[in-house]
C-alpha cells in the first residue's frame, strides 16, 4: 500500500500564478468536509439553475451558508498553501507571501488573493489535493 505523507507538497498555477500547496493539519481538516456539505445542503444539489434552488430557500440560510462558505475556502487557503510566486505590484516588483505567527499565510496574503479572484479556485486545488481519490481509499 503507497501512503501519502503529510509533508508532501504539490505546485499548482491558477491565473499563471505558481502556488506550493501543502496537506492541512489533520485536526483542521476533520471539519472542513461536513461544513462544506452544510453550506451546499442550502444551495441544493444537481445541475439544475442555481437561481432557482435559491429562490426556494430562506434568504437568511443562504447569507449564512455564504459566509460559511467563504470562511471555510479562507481556511483551506491559510493552512494549505506554502508560498507563491508570480503576484507582482504595479513597479513589477514580487509581492512576498505574508506569514502569521504560527507559519501560517496571513491574512495580507489571504486578502489579496481574495481581491484578485484566486481565493476559490485556489481552494479548491487545496481541497482536491487533500481528499483522497477512489483509487487510494480502496488501497
Amino acid at each position: 500500500m503507497k501512503v501519502r505523507k503529510l509533508t508532501e507538497t504539490k505546485q499548482v498555477k491558477v491565473k499563471d500564478i505558481d502556488f506550493e500547496i501543502r496537506f492541512i493539519s489533520r485536526k483542521i481538516w476533520r471539519s472542513i468536509p461536513s461544513r462544506l456539505a452544510s453550506c451546499f445542503s442550502v444551495f441544493g444539489s444537481g445541475n439544475d439553475n442555481l437561481q432557482e434552488k435559491m429562490s426556494g430557500a430562506n434568504k437568511e440560510d443562504v447569507k449564512e451558508a455564504s459566509i460559511e462558505l467563504q470562511d471555510v475556502y479562507t481556511e483551506l487557503v491559510k493552512y494549505g498553501v506554502l508560498s507563491h510566486s508570480g503576484i507582482v505590484d504595479e513597479e513589477d516588483k514580487e509581492i512576498p507571501a505574508s506569514k502569521d505567527d504560527d507559519g501560517n499565510l496571513g491574512s495580507e496574503t489571504i486578502d489579496l488573493y481574495d481581491l484578485n479572484g484566486l481565493l476559490v479556485p485556489l481552494a479548491s486545488e487545496i481541497l482536491a489535493f487533500n481528499t483522497l481519490s477512489d483509487g487510494d481509499k480502496k488501497n
